[in-house]
């Protein structure tokens, strides 16, 4: 498997992933070409393939020393295999190496998969949007990460899998 940032040309598999993934959020094809484009620094998206096949990708914004994980979607044969756990160590080092100091995350209240995984990788809840979410109207948990800092860390990007 290799883990990479993402780009333009793996727009139509983003599209299948996050078809086959409706607890993610919603985003037009606008959206992750802006992400792609890869003209905008605080903006990552990374991509896991299996034989040159995409299973799994990750987005994040980092802005003021935050990530802002903004989606995370992996394959429905591939899920529960640590995929996500991979991704999301991506990303963390990808923010590490931008500077951030926490990953913060919205994550729809009543999907307690999603907070189950958050929880396993040491997220902790901060609190509470009520009515955040939309079809259906949905409050969302708060959660975050606390990141440590560059300098104490060896943070390479992309890192590999095991």
């Amino acid at each position: 498997m290799t883990i990479r940032p993402a780009a333009p040309a793996d727009l139509p598999a983003i599209l299948r992933l996050t078809a086959a993934t409706p607890e993610a959020p919603i985003w037009s094809p606008a959206a992750y070409e802006s992400y792609l484009a890869q003209i905008h620094p605080e903006n990552q998206l990374i991509l896991v393939e299996d034989g040159g096949d995409p299973i799994g990708f990750i987005a994040g914004h980092t802005v003021a020393g935050v990530c802002e994980l903004e989606s995370i979607a992996v394959a429905p044969a591939n899920r529960r295999s640590g995929l996500g756990t991979c991704l999301l160590r991506a990303l963390t080092a990808w923010a590490v190496s931008r500077g951030a100091a926490k990953v913060e995350l919205e994550v729809r209240a009543g999907n307690h998969s999603a907070i189950s995984f958050y929880q396993r990788n040491q997220f902790h809840t901060d609190g509470l949007r009520p009515a955040y979410y939309r079809n259906p109207e949905e409050d969302a948990l708060l959660m975050s990460l606390p990141l440590p800092p560059l300098d104490s860390v060896s943070s390479s990007f992309p890192p590999q899998i095991d």
